[in-house]
């Protein structure tokens, strides 16, 4: 568009959903170079929250979803050794969780990859 670069793209599905980037010829399983946490639903949620996420990369990877309060808080946080593919967490919020906004975030290998904002209303 005239002198315009793009230098960034996002793409997302009808449901507003990220959609894995791939990179370069897309016929080997090891040409995925994405690791991405896909929306969490229902939001809001009372009592189930389900978190996909994606490894795109081949291998072993230290995987860790940790859902915080917007001061920080840690409420509960889920650890697992993933290899590529897709995975869902699912959070069951004690009854003791209160009402309002937590902060759902992926980490692969140590890096933060993403964060989503999530509502709890019972």
């Amino acid at each position: 568009i005239g002198d315009a670069k793009v230098t960034e793209a996002i793409f997302s599905d009808s449901k507003g959903q990220n959609v894995m980037a791939i990179c370069g010829d897309t016929s080997g399983v090891g040409s995925v170079e994405a690791m991405q946490m896909q929306m969490p639903y229902p939001n809001p949620f009372s009592d189930v929250l389900n978190i996909p996420y994606v490894i795109g990369q081949e291998g072993s990877h230290k995987v860790s979803i940790q859902i915080t309060t917007p001061s920080g808080l840690r409420i509960a946080s889920h650890n697992a050794t993933r290899e590529f593919g897709y995975y869902n967490y699912t959070w069951r919020p004690t009854a003791s969780t209160n009402e309002g906004i937590y902060f759902v975030s992926l980490y692969v290998d140590n890096r933060l990859m993403q964060t989503a904002r999530v509502i709890l209303r019972r």
